[in-house]
């Protein structure tokens, strides 16, 4: 007597272990970072472009489709897997900006004399700003420095400390006008030929 025949399961091709092991990967991001309703969004996708390709080429696709009838039901299916995907994703709450004005927040008072603080500021999450309801500031906006000596210095200055023709040399005010006059010679002495 003969061994009976083995049943033999579908063969599946290497680009189908492939997909396969893409789409569990994608399958699991999804659902990682936007739990069930991404999960079923990210299924819907990949079985509507694959049945969509069964449909178009009439082809065997990678999830071993056979045939277009198939395909239409794989197509709908996915459909419906989409629909609750996205019945899925969690209402938004909208919040009473009149409600959440009322808290109180930090403000700066300047004082006449400015002293170094070691505490840091304190961050509040705070709604975003109602341009119909904001009001504009009383006076302008102002920084107290502790220390002002890395700002005590002027334009002029500052080139002075600056090498023009590899020498530094006069005070500052020469040093600006020998720079100036060696630009518009620069640029006056070309044309001027």
């Amino acid at each position: 007597m003969s061994a009976p025949p083995r049943l033999r399961g579908p063969q599946f091709s290497t680009l189908t272990w492939i997909m396969l092991g893409v789409s569990l990967v994608l399958l699991l991001v999804a659902a990682s970072t936007g739990g069930f309703s991404a999960l079923f969004m990210t299924a819907s996708a990949i079985g509507a472009l694959t049945a969509i390709y069964v449909l178009v080429t009439g082809r065997r696709s990678w999830a071993v489709i056979p045939t277009r009838k198939v395909a239409a039901v794989a197509l709908v299916g996915a459909i419906i897997v989409g629909i609750v995907g996205s019945s899925l994703v969690p209402a938004f709450v909208e919040t009473d900006l009149a409600s959440t004005s009322s808290q109180p927040t930090a403000t700066a008072i300047p004082s006449a004399t400015p002293s170094p603080t070691s505490t840091p500021l304190a961050i509040t999450e705070e709604a975003p700003a109602d341009p119909a309801t904001t009001a504009t500031a009383a006076e302008a906006a102002s920084i107290v420095l502790a220390d002002t000596a890395a700002t005590d210095t002027t334009a002029i200055a500052l080139l002075a400390t600056l090498a023009t023709d590899g020498t530094v040399t006069g005070t500052a005010t020469e040093s600006a006008a020998r720079a100036s006059r060696n630009c518009e010679t620069r640029l006056v002495g070309p044309m001027a030929q």
